[in-house]
């Protein structure tokens, strides 16, 4: 079920609209009160890996499962000279 649905144009990255999404979220309760305005976990996919992101959802206390990309964490080959000038 989703929580929370935002529409923006087909050319946009995703993570342009996240914070905007996770802000807009309101989780319902089972019992009577207010609804929550912050989920307890976020999952999401390679695309929201950014450390503005990440920083955004820590502030707020939310725990998130997000993989990391490879290319962020790559190495340098073995056996060739790095120069940097």
């Amino acid at each position: 079920m989703p929580l929370t649905i935002r529409l923006s144009s087909g050319n946009r990255d995703d993570i342009s609209e996240a914070i905007p999404t996770i802000e807009a979220t309101k989780v319902p309760r089972v019992d009577k009160g207010a609804a929550k305005t912050r989920p307890i976990r976020v999952v999401a996919d390679k695309g929201y890996d950014s450390k503005k992101f990440r920083y955004y959802i820590a502030s707020r206390g939310i725990k998130h499962t997000i993989p990391k990309r490879t290319y962020k964490e790559s190495k340098p080959k073995v056996g060739r000279l790095n120069v940097f000038l």
